[in-house]
């Protein structure tokens, strides 16, 4: 857990022009394959990941830490969310044991307009409240979960603005 907890902390909060970002991960065990990232790019905009290794303790750890390097390496050539889930993809894939998978949802937010791009690899819908209406949306769980095919073309999801009050929950299944 103390290793788990120095590269992926515990709480995370952080405000960056209007969107304040939050994040959390309580391990029920040792270590997990729980992930989520929040990333800075130069031109202000923020990364942001959340994912779920299959399985439980070491094994799924160390996939989670391997995708967290992976995706930070991927950032420095591209923030199109569809290629850093399909470089993460193929990345991963000749590494993970048969039967061995990551769901995955990626998106990238310009704090300045609450423009949001993502796309999401087998992982549960996330929530996106429309706080003008007090609306629910699900955004769809698109293509396969990680590891699985090398080459896979994975679909980026639409596009959307996040106005004042809009929250957007990404989780993994262990919520």
């Amino acid at each position: 857990q103390e290793i788990q907890r120095k590269i992926q902390p515990a709480r995370l909060a952080r405000q960056a022009g209007r969107i304040t970002a939050a994040g959390m991960n309580e391990l029920c065990e040792d270590a997990s394959g729980d992930y989520y990232d929040l990333i800075e790019l130069p031109d202000g905009r923020l990364v942001f990941g959340v994912g779920d290794v299959s399985g439980h303790g070491l094994g799924s750890a160390l996939v989670m830490a391997q995708a967290r390097v992976w995706l930070r390496a991927g950032v420095r050539t591209s923030s199109v969310p569809v290629e850093l889930v399909t470089q993460l993809n193929d990345s991963l894939t000749p590494d993970l044991e048969s039967g061995k998978f990551m769901t995955f949802f990626l998106g990238v937010v310009d704090p300045a307009t609450g423009r949001v791009e993502w796309c999401s690899a087998g992982h549960p819908p996330a929530m996106l409240y429309h706080a003008a209406d007090h609306r629910v949306e699900e955004l769809p769980a698109g293509g396969i979960m990680l590891g699985v095919f090398a080459g896979f073309a994975f679909k980026a999801g639409e596009a959307f603005t996040l106005e004042p009050g809009d929250m957007l929950l990404v989780f993994t299944d262990g919520a």
